[in-house]
């Protein structure tokens, strides 16, 4: 029986020797090692040359995929084998950050020994390219370098460490890029590094680096296996994602003739989306009602589900989706006139912090985001239900039930204007509503202040300031000093404690502000809100310039104009009977 991976023990001078031709396969990610992990990554190699010169010093495990060769009778997996013969391609699952910065390390060795012209300047020379020009096995061309990179990096790093004296030349080629930036950085930086060693500590360090670094690779014929298998590889370099694993196994799945035009896609949406393109699959995974359990076993089994497999999920699936998360996210939605309406309800949905709002609006954008009417009318009930269910307290495990519902509706056809059950609230919930509007501060600072927020643009009619960054003053403190004017004006203290946490008590102000206002007397407040005038960034404390005196009806007739704020934006006022 052909077993389904090998590995073995090589030092790097095996490791950068036949049969081994690197190459990054499609799913991986560009160089990503910045020069202080290079940095360690020496020190420790020269550390361990001076304490340990005779030991082996490990550097990990690499994870390959053998690539078969085009006319093999059979795909041989015996190691007595896999680790010998004429070079031939093997894929970069885990290790490629390692690999690139060793082939680096060995092509810098390289030139600054090639003046001696000793057995150990034609080691390295050969360890750092000596695979150009060699027959490929393959099917590959000939001049293949022993590690290839994606696209325009595989280029650049040839241009950088290829040709002997390419790390000595001057001047430096030039990078276009942040992938090839760090491969620049790298690399002179192992030249500034090693030029500091006198010809024998060159010669000494280069030889351990050959003979006593040792990589255990992992060889593997199927990207299946080796992605069982990745997780425990990467504590020591850069962790590849579930965006990764999901791309190595749904590309290669689909036919070659669609291969490129689908690694296209996904390098597009992973560009456009950058650090939210990972959420997107717990989006997709929950739009199509796989909401419970592992994200990519989800995935897998919805791919599986599909009749044209990876392909159709990719293009028919992922990609739309994609592209309507991203304007999401984003909050940008342009041609139309309720464009701008649009745009500033995502804006105001994208302050909370949760996000399973997003698959249920991804169902509906994806059904009827050709009526942006539609559109408006759905997002201006989801935003008054998203930001309902955090007024009234709901945990995120009930949240995301009620969006779960949401979402199992409109893939069921729910009908395109409403109504929609799961985003109405019955009495008893607008009555809690009403109620939290009383201690709000208490039950949350996060969605006080957002609140708070909302009814400041709602008033003011205008959005605050870009990136404001506003904080909850009391205007009646939560603490009195004693022989405070405070406790003059409110002699009660249970009345006093109820006042000082609802809306009507409360201000947005800066925190530098906020942390002069403390617990001084109003007349003292007031000054710190306008030490420039009238300038404040919130409409709502503006409102406070010129007011001589802070009273409980004052905070009760606040409470309540805000509260008719929070019903003419959200209608909190109407119910259903039942949901």
């Amino acid at each position: 029986m052909i077993p389904q991976l090998v590995s073995r023990s090589l030092s790097v001078d095996q490791t950068f020797a036949a049969p081994f031709l690197f190459v990054s396969p499609g799913y991986q990610r560009p160089f990503a090692w910045q020069v202080d992990t290079a940095e360690r990554l020496l020190s420790d190699i020269q550390v361990a040359a001076e304490s340990a010169p005779d030991e082996i010093y490990f550097l990990g495990a690499i994870l390959l995929v053998r690539v078969r060769i085009a006319d093999e009778q059979a795909h041989s997996m015996h190691d007595d084998t896999l680790f010998t013969g004429p070079e031939r391609v093997f894929e970069i699952v885990d290790g490629q950050q390692r690999i690139v910065t060793l082939a680096m390390l060995l092509a810098v060795l390289r030139d600054l020994t090639a003046q001696e012209r000793s057995p150990l300047a034609r080691r390295l020379a050969r360890a750092s390219g000596a695979a150009k020009g060699a027959a490929v096995a393959d099917g590959g061309s000939a001049g293949m370098a022993r590690v290839r990179l994606r696209g325009q990096d595989d280029a650049f790093l040839d241009q950088c460490i290829g040709a002997a004296g390419a790390c000595l030349a001057l001047p430096a080629v030039e990078a276009v890029g942040e992938p090839q930036r760090r491969i620049l950085e790298i690399r002179d930086f192992f030249v500034r590094q090693l030029s500091l060693l006198d010809a024998d500590e060159l010669r000494t360090f280069a030889t351990f680096v050959l003979d006593n670094c040792a990589l255990v690779a992992i060889v593997t014929n199927t990207i299946d296996r080796a992605y069982q298998m990745f997780t425990v590889l990467n504590d020591a370099g850069e962790p590849l994602t579930r965006g990764d694993i999901l791309k190595a196994e749904l590309i290669g799945q689909i036919a070659p003739a669609e291969r490129e035009r689908a690694i296209a896609v996904w390098d597009d949406l992973e560009r456009r989306l950058g650090g939210d393109f990972e959420q997107l699959f717990s989006f997709v995974r929950t739009q199509a009602g796989r909401g419970a359990g592992p994200i990519v076993e989800a995935v897998r089994a919805q791919v599986a589900a599909m009749p044209g497999g990876a392909g159709d999920f990719v293009f028919d699936v992922l990609a739309p989706a994609g592209d309507i998360v991203g304007k999401i996210l984003q909050a940008s939605h342009s041609g139309t006139a309720q464009s701008s309406e649009i745009s500033r309800l995502l804006r105001y949905l994208g302050w909370l912090s949760g996000k399973e709002w997003v698959p249920p609006l991804l169902a509906f954008w994806r059904r009827h985001g050709d009526d942006p009417a539609a559109l408006l009318r759905f997002l201006a009930a989801l935003d008054r239900f998203a930001f309902g269910v955090r007024m009234q307290g709901l945990s995120a495990d009930k949240r995301a039930q009620r969006m779960a519902a949401l979402t199992t509706q409109i893939e069921g056809g729910m009908a395109m204007r409403g109504p929609w059950p799961s985003l109405q609230f019955t009495r008893d919930e607008t009555r809690a509503i009403e109620f939290s509007q009383r201690d709000l501060h208490k039950r949350s600072p996060l969605v006080c202040r957002l609140v708070l927020m909302r009814l400041d643009e709602h008033f003011g009619g205008t959005p605050l300031p870009a990136g404001t960054s506003l904080t909850i003053e009391h205007i009646l403190p939560l603490k009195i000093a004693p022989g405070s004017q405070w406790r003059l004006d409110f002699p009660d203290a249970e009345t006093r404690q109820k006042l000082a946490s609802c809306l009507g008590n409360l201000a947005l102000v800066t925190s530098a502000v906020n942390e002069r206002a403390a617990n001084h007397d109003f007349s003292k407040k007031v000054t710190f809100y306008f030490t420039d005038g009238k300038s404040t960034e919130s409409y709502l404390t503006a409102e406070l310039y010129g007011v001589k005196t802070w009273t409980p009806h004052q905070i009760e007739q606040r409470l309540l104009r805000l509260s008719s704020g929070l019903n003419a934006m959200w209608r909190f006022n109407e119910h259903v009977s039942t949901r």
